[in-house]
């Protein structure tokens, strides 16, 4: 379901791909090219559109892609990782290790220190946690 982010109204148009007719009529004296389209007239009445189209409110006006548009239950973290890459993901989950690793080198052998790091390392498992990332394997 797509709602405004804005207003919530339900009242959107979305910028789509269809196919038309071309039609072009070239003046012979000047050459020039006059073309038309009909979208009643194409052999297909097809139309496409995703999350990266642009979409805009009849009620208020609001646009903005489709995406912001999209109504969702989803908490904000389960969002970021759907539209994270595999390899984006691999990146972050490389960098994230390699932090818990010089947490772990260069934290000093005194409890405080310890405590610390483990403080820190258990927010970033927490992170890749909502990342879908799972550094413990």
């Amino acid at each position: 379901m797509y709602r405004c982010p804005k207003c919530g109204s339900a009242d959107l148009d979305v910028t789509a791909l269809i196919d038309v007719r071309l039609y072009q009529d070239e003046d012979e004296e000047t050459g020039e090219v006059e073309f038309e389209t009909d979208y009643g007239e194409a052999r297909s009445n097809d139309h496409e559109w995703d999350d990266g189209s642009m979409m805009s409110c009849r009620s208020c006006g609001h646009h903005g892609k489709a995406l912001s548009f999209k109504k969702s239950d989803d908490s904000p973290s389960e969002v970021f990782r759907r539209l994270l890459s595999r390899d984006q993901r691999g990146i972050i989950e490389a960098s994230l290790i390699d932090t818990m690793n010089d947490l772990c080198n260069h934290t000093d052998r005194d409890k405080e220190s310890e405590e610390w790091a483990s403080i820190r390392m258990g927010e970033i498992k927490e992170i890749a946690k909502k990342l879908g990332l799972d550094l413990d394997a």
